[in-house]
C-alpha cells in the first residue's frame, strides 16, 4: 500500500507506471470525467465501452471484449460508479477478471464510494480473487467516506511488486502526501466510524427526497434509482444537448448540475445531480428547476 495525495494522484501515478505511449485503457461510459484525462497524461488512449442503461447501467462483458486490441493494457472502472451509482455485481466483475487473465491486462478499480451502499447488495472487489490479485490496483480516498476533500489524502492498494513501481512515480511527482493529512487520516480511521454511518443515513434521506422531487418532474426526466454514492443520473426525456441543459440550469435557474456528455458518449441526454448538500438546498434547487421548466413551456 502507498499513501497518496488524494485518489487522483494515486490514479495518475498508477497509469504513469503501467502505460507506455499509445497503450489503450478500457473505461465504461458513462464514468468519472477525470479518468480519460489521467490516461492521456500518462500517454495512453482512453477507450469508452458503453454500459447498458436498460439494465441499470450494467456491464456487458462482450462490449469490453470487442474493444480489446494488442495495445490494450488495462480495464479501469469505478465501483460503485460515478455518475450512475451502479454497484457492479460479483458476476460482472468476475467476467472482467476472466478478460484480464485471457489478455494479460491490469484491472484498476476506484473504490472510493464503497462505504456508501444503501441496499443489501453484496460488494465485490477483484482483489478478493487470489488468481487475479497481482493484476489488480485499487484506489481509495478519504474525501468521500470521511468528508476530507481538501486534505488531499488517499491510498493505493496492490501487490508489493506493483507498489514498488508505483512508488517511484509517486516520489517523482509529489514526494509524499501531506504529513498533516496523514495524521488526520489516521484519526479518521480510529475515531470516525460512527460519523461514516451518520453520513450514510443522511445520504439515504437526501436521496429519497431527490427522487420524490424528480417524480414530480416525470414529464421531463426518468431515472434509475441510485443505491450508492450521492448522485442521481436522470435521463432528459426530450432529445437535447445535456451540455445546453446543464448550462441553462446554471445561468437561468442558478442550479449547478453536470452534463451527462462529460462522463462519456453514453452519458448524453442525462445530467448528474448531487445529493451531497442539505435537504433545504435540495428543495430550493428543485423549486428553481420546476420554475425553469414552467418558463420553457
Amino acid at each position: 500500500m502507498i499513501i497518496t495525495a488524494g485518489a487522483i494522484e494515486g490514479i495518475t501515478a498508477t497509469l504513469l507506471t503501467i502505460l507506455e505511449r499509445d497503450d489503450e485503457v478500457l473505461i465504461p461510459s458513462p464514468t468519472y470525467v477525470s479518468y480519460s484525462e489521467a490516461i492521456k497524461v500518462a500517454g495512453g488512449i482512453p477507450i469508452s465501452v458503453p454500459l447498458d442503461e436498460e439494465k441499470s447501467w450494467s456491464i456487458n462483458t462482450n462490449y469490453f471484449k470487442e474493444k480489446i486490441t494488442p495495445r490494450t493494457k488495462a480495464i479501469f472502472f469505478c465501483n460503485p460508479n460515478n455518475p450512475t451509482s451502479t454497484i457492479y455485481s460479483k458476476q460482472e466483475v468476475q467476467e472482467l477478471e476472466e478478460l484480464a487473465k485471457e489478455f494479460n491486462l491490469f484491472i484498476i478499480t476506484d473504490e472510493v464510494y464503497k462505504d456508501f451502499i444503501y441496499e443489501d447488495i453484496e460488494y465485490y472487489s477483484p482483489a478478493q480473487n487470489p488468481e487475479i490479485k497481482d493484476r489488480v490496483v485499487r484506489i481509495f480516498s478519504f474525501s468521500k467516506a470521511f468528508a476530507m476533500t481538501g486534505w488531499r489524502i488517499g491510498f493505493v492498494h496492490s501487490s508489493k511488486e506493483n507498489i514498488a513501481e508505483i512508488i517511484k512515480v509517486h516520489d517523482a511527482i509529489v514526494t509524499c502526501a501531506p504529513v498533516v493529512s496523514q495524521y488526520a487520516a489516521i484519526a479518521a480511521f480510529e475515531l470516525a466510524e460512527e460519523e461514516v454511518l451518520r453520513f450514510k443515513r443522511e445520504f439515504i434521506k437526501r436521496r429519497d427526497l431527490i427522487l420524490r422531487r424528480l417524480d414530480k418532474l416525470s414529464n421531463y426526466f426518468s431515472y434509475k434509482r441510485p443505491n450508492s454514492a450521492y448522485f442521481v443520473f436522470p435521463k432528459i426525456l426530450k432529445e437535447c444537448s445535456s451540455r445546453d441543459i446543464a448550462l441553462d440550469l446554471l445561468y437561468k435557474a442558478k442550479v449547478a448540475t453536470v452534463s451527462g456528455i462529460a462522463f462519456g458518449p453514453t452519458g448524453e441526454n442525462h445530467i448528474r445531480i448531487s445529493f451531497g448538500v442539505t435537504e433545504e438546498k435540495i428543495n430550493e434547487a428543485f423549486d428553481r428547476i420546476e420554475q425553469y421548466f414552467k418558463e420553457q413551456q
